[in-house]
């Protein structure tokens, strides 16, 4: 842990402190351990957890809180349910969990305490998520199917198959038209819920189970973490690796972008989180929890937040904690430039005989405000680095773009259920889609087909 040291008072010591913990801002306990939570606004956190002992039969509670008074807001009512994942609704108005048993395994509940049943999987229950717009919810179970759900109806809307182990993690892209879905098989499928149909595989060599996963906000990239205790971020235009993240010593529990896409936080079994730079895979920050097994991560809306829920080992109570984000970048990026602000700064000198302790203690709030307008600062620059350097980028993928003329040089299985023909171009085999109607006469000519193609760089380089 590096330690700058600005001024040392009589009675008290001002650091600015680069480390573990360093970014620690606020903790608010709870009387439930914490098993899942959202934020629903910059301000405003939903969480989740299950209590049980012998002397107490299991329950599930969702608190509202409001982060910068420490007070729960809401309630939903408790319910007796051994929830083991659980997922909130994008407006916190909905809750569903899931369990490891055969049947009676997902659930939708309301905040009036309206329990739903959604009957279909023939095993546990083990990853849960609701569409952006709160409509659908999207369940992954160990009988190796993926499922959506109309909210509204409760009913199943439609079964994916094709994974041939559990699967252990789901997610929605958002604009809710794709379902991202891994587990044990080691592979990614990419699902198309507006066309009802398998689009992708990811597959890299991971020897090792998929355990988590995540779209980017535009759908572009997809990060993955593994029970290998590796992180990927694919580009799925090409359904590549793109970057790895090295540096857990334990298997991926969870992983969140930030939603300015700029970051990526990650938590692993062994209680260590890690925040990262997406584009250089910088390890920008690390720190483990020993008080307590933490369960979940999320973002703030504006990026500048992160919160933690845990639970203490006996599972008796838990905590959510919150990260300020802003501070920690600010200080990754501008150590000097902080620091040399700081120093300069009167704010932060040494008490001496001719001021009183209550002006020595309002110069003491007005550093203390003072610094955190210069971690918002550098943030902000750090930022609009980031943003124009993505900017340039684009224009130049832009500028790129030039037609080409191709052949189809090898012209696969048709299939008909959904109108697809492989094909191989410069080497490289594409599903092109072709009505049942002119797939016949498609490849009666395949071979006199001139394909007109735009030649582009892609976002992976």
């Amino acid at each position: 842990m590096k330690t700058l040291t600005l001024n040392i008072l009589s009675f008290l010591m001002i650091v600015l402190t680069y480390g573990q913990n360093g970014g620690l801002k606020n903790e608010i306990n709870n009387n439930f351990p914490v098993n899942a939570l959202m934020f629903l606004s910059d301000s405003l956190i939903i969480s989740g957890g299950s209590q049980s002992s012998s002397n107490v039969e299991e329950t599930v509670e969702l608190t509202y809180w409001n982060i910068n008074s420490d007070e729960d807001t809401r309630q939903f009512p408790k319910t007796d349910i051994p929830f083991e994942t659980l997922a909130f609704s994008p407006k916190g108005d909905l809750l569903s969990g899931g369990t490891s048993k055969k049947t009676n395994n997902l659930y939708l509940i309301r905040k009036d305490n309206t329990i739903y049943s959604l009957n279909g999987h023939s095993d546990g229950v083990n990853a849960i998520d609701f569409s952006p717009d709160g409509h659908s919810l999207a369940s992954v179970s160990s009988d190796k199917t993926v499922r959506i759900w109309d909210v509204f109806t409760k009913k199943e809307v439609k079964k994916f198959q094709g994974h041939n182990d559990e699967i252990l993690a789901v997610d929605y892209s958002q604009d809710g038209r794709f379902v991202a879905s891994g587990g044990k098989d080691q592979i990614i499928k990419i699902w198309d819920v507006q066309k009802q149909k398998h689009v992708a595989d990811l597959t890299d060599d991971f020897n090792s189970d998929v355990t988590c996963l995540q779209f980017s906000n535009d759908g572009k990239f997809l990060i993955s973490g593994s029970s290998g205790n590796t992180i990927k971020l694919w580009f799925i235009g090409t359904k590549n690796v793109i970057r790895d993240y090295l540096g857990h010593k334990d298997k991926i529990k969870a992983i969140e972008f930030s939603p300015d896409g700029f970051f990526i936080a990650s938590l692993a079994v062994n209680n260590e989180i890690k925040i990262w730079d997406v584009e250089t895979a910088e390890d920008i920050y690390t720190f483990k929890e020993e008080e307590c097994n933490i369960s979940s991560i999320s973002f703030s809306p504006n990026s500048k937040d992160l919160a933690i829920g845990c639970g203490s080992k006996d599972n008796t109570f838990g905590k959510i904690e919150l990260y300020d984000i802003q501070k920690l970048i600010a200080e990754y990026y501008m150590y000097d430039s902080v620091g040399k602000e700081i120093d300069k700064s009167s704010l932060f000198a040494q008490k001496d005989e001719f001021e009183s302790t209550i002006d020595y203690k309002i110069r003491i709030k007005e550093a203390e405000i003072f610094r955190q307008q210069l971690y918002e600062k550098y943030y902000n620059q750090v930022i609009a680095q980031k943003a124009e350097k993505r900017k340039i980028a684009i224009e130049k993928i832009k500028n790129s773009k030039e037609e080409i003329l191709l052949r189809i040089e090898y012209l696969g299985y048709y299939d008909a259920d959904n109108e697809i023909f492989p094909v191989s171009i410069k080497g490289k085999t594409l599903n092109i889609n072709v009505p049942l109607t002119e797939a016949k006469s498609f490849k009666q000519n395949f071979d006199k087909i001139t394909v007109i193609a735009d030649k582009i760089m892609l976002e992976d380089g």
